[in-house]
Order: structure tokens, then sequence, then C-alpha cells
């Protein structure tokens, strides 16, 4: 499923904001990377190791159908 998501932290509210063209591989990919302090964004991985798993929750914010489309609307809810 191609889809814009949000990884957010509940107790500060900062949040991370990507697309992917299969939600459930790349929320495992990043869960996976974040447990093993491997992950690429190190302000997200710096929370992570702060307040822990139970404290993000990750969301789809928009469906894509088209992929050409995919980075524009990721950017469209970067930019709100």
């Amino acid at each position: 499923m191609m889809c814009v998501y949000r990884i957010k932290n509940k107790v500060n509210c900062k949040v991370y904001i990507g697309s992917t063209i299969n939600y459930t591989i790349r929320k495992n990919h990043h869960l996976r990377s974040l447990k093993l302090n491997t992950h690429h964004n190190h302000r997200l991985q710096k929370d992570f190791i702060k307040f822990k798993e139970n404290t993000f929750e990750f969301e789809i914010l928009e469906l894509v159908n088209c992929r050409e489309l995919l980075l524009d609307t990721e950017q469209k809810h970067i930019d709100k």
C-alpha cells in the first residue's frame, strides 16, 4: 500500500513524516533499526532511546494511488 505516514512522539509531539510503497515493511524497518540503535534519523533515534517504543505511534496520513505522486504528497504533509 503506497502511502504517506507519520511517526509521532506522544510526549513531545515531534513527528517524522515519510512515504513508502509498502507501509508494513517500512514500519517494521523503522522499528527494527530504532531498536538496534541504527536509525538514519538521529533525532528520532535519540527520542526513541529516551522515551521508549510505547511513546511512538505510527499513522497513515494519506493513501497514494500513483507512485509518481508519492514524494509530492509527502512534501505536502511536511509543509503542513
